[in-house]
């Protein structure tokens, strides 16, 4: 089976949390990680119209938006799968709200020029990582 793949925003503060919250609460180390702007993303989603910001793939299969938080969280473990119960709203509702929360994100949680990974992440997980 490929091997799943987040893609984020690497100048988001927000998406690079987001990383960062997947490290600490993962059950396995299952994901990997790749910038929207690295020349890994651009290949591996090459003609693909996607938002800035998290897009996970599993094999041929992209998902976006509310459904890439929700397939993320069966890779988490404790707490954070508790946010699960939320996939019975309907999408429209569910990216409507993210689609705020992504459009403002820059503004309120700012930039970076650096994704802060803890010293303890496994740098190979992160694929074609921009330093």
């Amino acid at each position: 089976m490929a091997k799943p793949i987040l893609f984020f925003d690497g100048d988001c503060s927000l998406c690079n949390g987001a990383v960062r919250f997947v490290l600490k609460h993962e059950k396995n180390q299952d994901l990997h990680f790749a910038a929207l702007d690295s020349d890994f993303a651009e290949k591996e989603l090459a003609g693909l119209d996607l938002p800035e910001s998290l897009v996970l793939k599993i094999g041929n299969r992209i998902y976006i938006k509310s459904a890439a938080v929700f397939k993320v969280s069966d890779y988490l473990k404790g707490w954070p799968r508790f946010f699960r119960i939320f996939r019975f709203l309907p999408d429209s509702l569910l990216n409507w709200k993210y689609d705020l929360v992504a459009r403002h994100r820059k503004t309120i949680f700012g930039t970076t020029t650096h994704c802060g990974l803890s010293p303890k992440a496994d740098q190979s997980r992160f694929l074609d990582l921009k330093q």
